[in-house]
């Protein structure tokens, strides 16, 4: 275990990194596209998808729908970041527990 500071300024990192590649998804992925009923968001709809007439909005040679799937590539990849600055600060937050006089 690390000092207290240290932790509390890498516990505070990690979720501002969680929350800036939250911020950051919500403006690359793509968000007027036709949804297959029962679906809000296309990164839901692309998951549950069970033929290729549930993701018109991917499938395709049109300009609209290759621009989506480069816009789910750039969102994939600013993706991977978000669950190991969560795990970072779950662990720091966790860590400087025993720290704390509030818990």
């Amino acid at each position: 275990m690390g000092s207290a500071r240290a932790i509390n300024y890498a516990s505070t990192a990690c979720a501002l990194i969680a929350l800036a590649t939250a911020i950051i998804l919500s403006n690359i992925l793509p968000s007027r596209v036709e949804l297959p009923k029962g679906f809000n968001t296309p990164i839901i709809a692309f998951e549950f998808a069970k033929t290729e007439a549930d993701i018109p909005y991917l499938i395709g040679s049109s300009e609209f729908s290759s621009s989506n799937r480069q816009t789910m590539r750039d969102g994939h990849r600013w993706e991977m970041v978000f669950p190991f600055a969560y795990a970072g600060f779950i662990f720091y937050y966790f860590d400087q527990c025993p720290y704390s006089t509030l818990i």
